[in-house]
């Protein structure tokens, strides 16, 4: 009985390295565009994404460049379709590279491990995609890879904002107050109600609030940087606030597509006629 059972053990440990082996062999025909060695990857995890209902908030600041390249490693289950829209996700970058796990494989080691099966760790598997950008045209190259020996290095970048720039989540923009007046001013007067709203219904303070003069007829932006909210409350301020600076949202039937938010950056002007400064919600 005892020989039995090592005997159908063996056979169990057999088929498992013969499995691994044929996945070590998953190897697309290589693109001349993977490189074998990537610095500054920016790791995507799950603590810094928010979701509500399709939205995602990527909380990292990126100075982006339309010139130069860059790589992201996607950790968080993000569906990657998310990230070929070319008004969400940092808009301004027109190629890039992303990578992500094969979340399939860990759901089956998850699900085995669950069973009490007889697993053996899989080799590393990761979809890596080349996506440019150019307007409406997104063109986009895959490649898929199953073994561990042939996964590029990668060293990873300490996301900050750099100094001298202003980071928010934010931003709206205020025509002339005449020649011809801007209609959007009308929401001016909403702007703290709508503040003292969502300060009592998050338990938050909103801080941080910057105004910037951009015209001579009261041309002007302003900035939410939102410094003391978690990145599930900067979603949220997110969304509430869109629906907020709609004219006469109440009127109009209207439906946003599920889209990825990432913080901005501006330079921070403290001097001159376009310095910026802080706008005082008072109790």
């Amino acid at each position: 009985m005892i020989k039995s059972v090592l005997l159908v053990w063996v056979i169990c440990v057999l088929l498992q390295l013969s499995s691994i082996a044929s996945s070590e062999a998953q190897v697309t025909p290589k693109q001349k565009w993977l490189q074998e060695r990537y610095d500054q990857v920016v790791m995507i995890s799950d603590d810094r994404v928010a979701q509500s209902e399709g939205d995602y908030l990527i909380d990292l600041p990126i100075r982006e460049k339309a010139d130069s390249n860059y790589v992201f490693f996607v950790s968080a289950k993000i569906p990657v379709e998310m990230f070929t829209k070319q008004e969400s996700f940092y808009p301004a970058i027109k190629e890039f590279i992303l990578i992500i796990p094969d979340w399939k494989i860990d759901q089956k080691v998850a699900k085995d491990d669950k069973k009490g099966a007889v697993t053996l760790k899989p080799a590393t598997a990761n979809w890596y995609y080349l996506i440019r950008r150019n307007g409406s045209s997104i063109q986009t190259d895959s490649l898929y890879i199953a073994a561990d020996n042939k996964q590029p290095q990668l060293a990873y970048a300490a996301v900050k904002a750099p100094e001298g720039m202003l980071k928010f989540y934010r931003s709206e923009y205020y025509g002339s107050v005449c020649c011809p007046r801007d209609p959007m001013r009308d929401l001016l007067k909403e702007d703290v109600p709508f503040i003292r709203d969502f300060e009592n219904k998050n338990n938050v303070t909103i801080i941080g609030t910057y105004r910037q003069p951009l015209g001579k007829e009261g041309e002007h932006a302003v900035y939410y940087t939102l410094p003391n909210l978690t990145t599930k409350q900067r979603l949220a301020f997110i969304l509430d606030k869109r629906w907020q600076w709609i004219l006469n949202a109440k009127l109009k039937d209207l439906n946003f597509k599920p889209q990825i938010f990432t913080p901005r950056l501006v330079p921070f002007i403290k001097t001159g006629f376009t310095a910026m400064t802080i706008i005082p919600y008072e109790k």
